[in-house]
């Protein structure tokens, strides 16, 4: 069984945890209940544990301080916070700090979410039992171990797995978002701080601690100023699908990296891939960063088809979806209606959205607004761009206070805000 410590300085929390939710029937034995972060290093560092579930505040110092200095005397053991705090910096400190989750603790006294949690710390337990002893401590390896597996070099995908569970990331749940980061002039960049490897240095740091305030992520060096980025993106409500939070914390990159280092930047983002797919994405990434330069903007890379056509394919009748792709392209500026699209690729309009969203990772109605949103960005860089209202329209917004608020939720800024960073 696995090994499971309480920490709470409330022991009602403690007892009720112990008698709402069924660790043994899970697998899981509490070994010590105890109430003060102090007395849970000592239980640590004797015991070994596989899971410590903790409270944020407590007697002596908090539940962050508790992670950090847990996880040196036991590298392996799987931190959860149990709270009372719903708030977004103590969330991101936790998840900084290395904890594999965080959970209000109004949620847990629900049976199904207890359950559902459980089932989760187990399969990431089962997956650290079968660490090899040669990944058990990835140390400073880990990158160039991902960057050689994702130029296509012989290394088994599951040493890779292993190698992103040691480093936060969850192998049993979703997927895993690639994109690639480009300086636009990276040789000036270079001759400004003139030491390439303190240069590299300072950007990894920065790059890597803006991705954790966002989840489990971080940056691998390329060559000549590019970056591939991996990262776990979830949706923070469900009105924003994942991809759209991606292209939204990518804009925040970009225009960050712009305002902290004086200098522009790419970024190429592509769709959610499994593990085994990283190495074709990372392939296609670096095509498009390679190709004609788009400076100081956000590129999305199309998914690559599951097989390429052969000769004897390519007089087939175009493909429904990239008609549809290519109509919304040409008259984004106009109303577009389902009938419309589902006329042009002469299907039910319920079957057009779902081989939509299965080719593009996304549904139409906010690839359309992706694709006005990345035309009105172009607009505002331009010197004589004019208002507001009037990119509104140029763009296929009629109504300019859903236009700014739909700018803001993709881009994190205003229309006005987003102009004047980039005029800086």
């Amino acid at each position: 069984m696995y090994k499971v410590i309480l920490v709470d300085d409330d022991e009602l929390v403690r007892v009720g945890l112990e008698s709402l939710v069924c660790f043994a029937k899970k697998g899981f034995q509490i070994i010590d209940t105890l109430s003060s972060a102090k007395a849970a290093l000592e239980s640590i560092h004797k015991n070994q544990p596989d899971v410590v579930i903790t409270d944020m505040y407590m007697p002596e110092f908090n539940g962050i301080q508790l992670i950090r200095e847990g996880k040196q005397l036991c590298p392996t053991a799987i931190f959860i916070v149990l709270s009372c705090h719903n708030n977004i910096d103590f969330i991101k400190e936790a998840f900084r700090a290395g904890a594999y989750d965080y959970l209000l603790k109004s949620t847990i006294v629900n049976p199904k979410n207890a359950e559902q949690l459980l089932d989760k710390i187990a399969s990431a337990c089962d997956m650290r039992s079968h660490l090899p002893a040669a990944t058990q401590d990835a140390g400073a390896n880990f990158k160039e171990l991902l960057l050689s597996y994702l130029q296509g070099r012989t290394i088994s995908p599951d040493t890779v797995q292993q190698s992103l569970y040691i480093k936060g990331f969850d192998v049993t749940g979703s997927g895993f978002y690639l994109s690639g980061l480009q300086f636009d002039n990276y040789g000036a960049l270079r001759s400004v701080v003139g030491n390439e490897e303190e240069l590299l240095s300072k950007l990894e740091q920065y790059i890597d601690g803006f991705l954790s305030e966002y989840g489990t992520g971080f940056s691998v060096y390329y060559e000549n100023g590019g970056f591939l980025l991996l990262q776990q993106v979830k949706a923070s409500t469900l009105a924003i699908s994942p991809d759209d939070r991606l292209l939204s914390i990518c804009e925040r990159l970009r225009i960050c990296i712009k305002n902290q280092f004086l200098h522009t930047c790419s970024i190429h983002v592509s769709t959610q891939h499994t593990l085994e797919q990283l190495p074709a994405a990372a392939q296609a990434l670096l095509s498009s960063m390679a190709g004609p330069l788009h400076a100081d903007s956000i590129v999305r890379v199309a998914p690559e088809p599951p097989e390429a056509c052969s000769a004897g394919e390519r007089n087939t009748p175009p493909d429904p979806i990239e008609s549809v792709i290519r109509y919304i392209e040409e008259n984004y500026t106009s109303a577009i209606t389902l009938d419309e699209l589902a006329n042009i690729a002469n299907f039910s309009k319920y079957h057009l959205c779902r081989k939509f969203k299965d080719v593009m990772h996304m549904g139409i109605i906010n690839y359309i607004l992706m694709l006005r949103i990345d035309k009105a960005k172009e607009l505002l860089l331009e010197s004589d761009c004019g208002y507001i209202f009037e990119i509104a329209e140029k763009v296929g917004f009629n109504d300019t206070s859903y236009f700014n608020r739909t700018f803001k939720r993709i881009t994190g800024y205003t229309p006005n805000e987003f102009q004047r960073m980039n005029n800086k």
